[in-house]
C-alpha cells in the first residue's frame, strides 16, 4: 500500500470511528498492525490503550475533556464487550458541560456486584455495579452509560458545583427527573448519594448554561431566595429573558459568560444593546446584580454579599409583577439554551 493510500485509509477510519484507530479495525482495511507500529515509531500515531491507537497531532491539540474523551473510548474498546465508560468517562464520551479538570484515567463499569473489586492498569480503570441493560448504550461505536446512569454517577462523585451543572444539563436536553430518580433509589448504597438526594430536587432546566447553574448554587448554598431561570419580562418596548430572576424582591441576576468586548468590531454595539436592555429593566422596578464565572466560583460570599445588599437596598419598594415563565404569544418555543452544549445522543420518551 502506497503512502497517499494509507493516509487516505487512516484518514477514513478515523472518521468511522471518531477519531480513533483500532488493531482490528485496520486489518479490515489492509493496515497491518506492523504498520501501525512503524506510525507510532515515527511518531505520526500514539497508542492510547492495547491495540486503540489515535493520531498524534489530534490527539496534542485537543482540550482536556477532549482527550480524556479520547482516553475514554480507547479504554473501552480495549477491554471486554461488557465493559462501558462509566461517571466521567461517559461524561466526556456523552459530551456533558464540565467545570475543572478530568480524571488522570478512564473508567469502564462492568455488570456485577459492586462489592467485587476494582481493578487500576496504567490505560484505565475499571469497577462492577448495577448496571441493567436499558443503561447500556453504544454510542458512535463505544459502550457507555446512559445519559442519565452518567448524571447520577457524576453528580454523586463531583463537587455540588459539577452536580448542579450536570443535573440542570439533564433535565434541560428532556431527560425526566423521574427517571435519575430511579437510578439513584438502585444506587442507594452507593457513596455521594448524599449529593444526589440535595441535588435533584433542586435542578431545573430552565437554566441555560452551566454558568447559570454557578449562580443558582450560591444562592441555594448561602440560604438565599428561590431564583427562576429565565423567565420572561413583559411590560417594556420587547419581551426579554433574564438570566435569574428573584421575584420576591425585584431583583435580576445577570450572568457575563466569555463574550469580551476588546478587539471585536461590533464592541460598541453589543455595549450598546446591554446599556438599553439593563436601562430598560431597571425602569419597570427590577434592580441587576451582574457576576461571571470568576465571581460565582472563586468568590461565591462576595456574590452572596452584593446580593444580599440588593435586597436591603430594595426593603420598603414594591417588586415588579410584569414577569411571566411562559414566552409571550407569538414567541417561538426556546429550545435547549446556546450555553449548553448540543447533546451528543437522543432522549426518547
Amino acid at each position: 500500500m502506497g503512502p497517499e493510500a494509507l493516509d487516505a485509509n487512516l484518514d477514513l477510519l478515523q472518521a468511522v470511528d471518531h477519531g480513533l484507530i483500532s488493531t482490528s479495525r485496520a486489518d479490515e482495511f489492509g493496515i497491518s498492525a506492523r504498520v501501525l507500529r512503524r506510525l507510532v515509531r515515527d511518531g505520526q500515531i500514539m497508542e492510547l490503550a492495547t491495540g486503540v491507537h489515535v493520531d498524534r497531532g489530534t490527539y496534542v491539540e485537543a482540550s482536556d475533556w477532549n482527550q480524556f474523551d479520547l482516553r475514554s473510548r480507547a479504554w473501552t474498546l480495549s477491554g471486554r464487550n461488557d465493559g462501558h465508560a462509566c461517571d466521567f468517562s461517559a461524561a466526556a464520551v456523552l459530551g456533558f458541560p464540565m467545570w475543572g479538570d478530568p480524571p488522570d484515567l478512564p473508567r469502564v463499569l462492568r455488570p456485577g456486584s459492586a462489592h467485587r473489586g476494582h481493578s487500576r492498569t496504567p490505560h484505565g480503570r475499571v469497577r462492577y455495579g448495577w448496571l441493567p441493560g436499558q443503561h447500556q448504550w453504544q454510542l458512535g461505536g463505544s459502550s457507555v452509560t446512559s445519559a442519565a446512569y452518567a448524571s447520577v454517577d457524576v453528580i454523586r462523585m463531583g463537587s455540588r458545583l459539577q452536580g448542579l451543572t450536570v443535573a440542570d444539563y439533564a433535565l434541560a436536553v428532556g431527560i425526566h427527573r423521574e427517571v435519575l430518580a430511579n437510578i439513584a433509589e438502585n444506587l442507594c448504597q452507593y457513596k455521594g448519594m448524599d449529593a444526589v438526594r440535595w441535588i435533584l430536587p433542586r435542578a431545573d432546566g430552565r437554566a441555560e448554561s452551566p454558568l447559570e447553574s454557578a449562580g443558582r448554587l450560591v444562592c441555594l448554598a448561602f440560604d438565599l431566595p428561590t431564583t427562576v431561570p429565565n423567565a420572561w419580562i413583559v411590560g417594556g418596548r420587547i419581551a426579554r429573558r433574564v438570566d435569574l430572576l428573584i421575584p420576591e424582591h425585584g431583583i435580576i441576576l445577570e450572568a457575563d459568560g466569555a463574550l469580551k468586548y476588546n478587539n471585536r468590531p461590533d464592541a460598541a454595539r453589543v455595549v450598546g444593546q446591554q446599556t438599553d436592555r439593563e436601562g430598560e429593566l431597571r425602569d419597570l422596578g427590577f434592580d441587576i446584580v451582574r457576576f461571571d464565572a470568576g465571581l460565582a466560583l472563586a468568590r461565591p460570599g462576595r456574590l452572596a454579599g452584593q446580593i444580599r445588599r440588593a435586597m436591603t437596598k430594595r426593603r420598603g419598594r414594591s417588586n415588579p409583577s410584569c414577569w411571566s415563565l411562559d414566552p409571550p404569544a407569538g414567541w417561538p418555543p426556546t429550545g435547549l439554551g446556546a450555553g449548553w452544549p448540543v447533546p451528543r445522543f437522543l432522549i426518547t420518551t
